[in-house]
């Protein structure tokens, strides 16, 4: 099995660590073929959050999500791992527009909120659930487009019952149903882009607003 060093020196220009989380590990990269791209590294072979998410993010072919060129298993500190080299997406995080202290207009929103229900229609028909939407896992690119990433909470939510099996998403963007109460669906994504909108248009959280009203 080929090891992720020899990966690197063999296939790309060069490579940048970004980010390291519970699941995975995440590099920026420049591929002799692919161009700019992000590598993703999964510390579990066989862990069924990180497959699942793999499987989504392979099956949507969304123009809003960025696209998945390679997926398959490497030796990275002398373990079996999986990976996925995936489109980069040239944009600045929502999170970072926001704290930059931009309040977006009517039209702005309104333009968003389009892409934000049509990705959620397109989604739902596939039987996927987001379950993380929130400002740092959207990207606003130039021509006011925007990209949807990270799926390490989505799940296919036909293959579930009565209610989520555990907690999952963030505080503040996750719906009720969230915390175990019922199944989520295509109308938690659509609570969490509705707190995103309230906070583009108004530069507050409106749960935060309430506690403090």
């Amino acid at each position: 099995m080929k090891k992720f060093q020899e990966m690197c020196q063999e296939e790309f220009e060069k490579i940048e660590l970004m980010a390291r989380g519970g699941q995975k590990i995440v590099f920026d990269g420049v591929h002799n073929s692919y161009g700019e791209t992000v590598i993703k590294l999964y510390f579990q072979l066989n862990d069924p959050r990180s497959l699942r998410e793999i499987q989504i993010e392979r099956d949507l072919n969304l123009s809003m999500v960025p696209k998945i060129y390679e997926t398959g298993t490497i030796e990275y500190e002398g373990t079996e791992t999986l990976y996925i080299i995936e489109q980069k997406v040239k944009g600045t995080e929502l999170r970072k527009v926001l704290e930059s202290g931009k309040r977006f207009s009517l039209e702005e929103a309104v333009t968003f909120l389009e892409q934000g229900l049509e990705f959620i229609a397109c989604i739902e028909n596939k039987g996927i659930v987001h379950r993380d939407i929130k400002p740092e896992n959207i990207i606003v690119m130039k021509n006011r487009e925007v990209k949807i990433i990270d799926f390490d909470a989505a799940k296919i939510y036909k293959m579930y019952s009565q209610k989520d099996t555990r907690t999952v998403g963030t505080i503040g963007y996750a719906a009720p149903e969230q915390y175990g109460e019922a199944q989520s669906d295509a109308r938690t994504d659509i609570y969490g882009l509705g707190i995103m909108m309230n906070v583009m248009l108004t530069g507050k959280h409106p749960v935060n607003e309430m506690a403090t009203g």
